[in-house]
């Protein structure tokens, strides 16, 4: 499953993103309960605008690893894309909260301004549909 995901990801740098989710796909076929795998092809599913896949395979990967913070906001931004915007919030909240308090690496600091950032996009958004006669 390693050498599958390793060659998804190859081709996901590339956009080329139909081949890979077909190797995530196959990845999963051999490692069925490996989140990162699914949360991989959910980021193919959205950069197709498959949102619907995109959400199946990001919610199947929080199941899998509800501490997996790039899965909540994966999940979050198909919800957001489905206008499914009170959804999209309590994800956005679940992946930071699924980040450490202190002590975060570069990265994943961030990914908290990201997921941050994002949040209250979505909340704008939600606010302004709510708004509208």
């Amino acid at each position: 499953a390693s050498s599958l995901k390793d060659a998804g990801n190859a081709l996901f740098v590339k956009k080329d993103y139909a081949a890979a989710y077909a190797k995530y796909t196959e990845a999963i076929a051999v490692d069925s309960e490996n989140a990162v795998l699914y949360a991989n092809r959910s980021a193919c599913g959205l950069a197709m605008k498959r949102y619907l896949d995109g959400f199946s395979d990001a919610k199947k990967a929080t199941e899998i690893d509800p501490t997996y913070a790039k899965a909540w906001g994966r999940l979050a931004t198909a919800q957001d894309a489905l206008e499914s915007y009170t959804s999209s919030i309590e994800s956005w909240k679940r992946a930071i909260q699924a980040l450490p308090e202190t002590n975060l690496s570069p990265a994943q600091d961030q990914q908290k301004k990201e997921c941050t950032a994002a949040l209250k996009a979505t909340t704008d958004k939600f606010n302004t549909y709510k708004n509208t006669p």
